[in-house]
């Protein structure tokens, strides 16, 4: 894979991430990123 990729993927993952959790704090779904707990509140706003 080349090593430009990889970044590009971490960031589209991380977009991806952030709008579960938002959508998962509207409903009030607790949400895992499987990176160690929950997302924190600061990171939902």
């Amino acid at each position: 894979m080349p090593s430009q990729t990889m970044p590009r993927l971490m960031e589209q993952v991380d977009r991806i991430e952030r709008q579960v959790a938002l959508i998962s704090a509207k409903l009030g779904i607790p949400f895992e990123t499987g990176r160690g707990g929950p997302v924190p509140e600061e990171a939902l706003g």
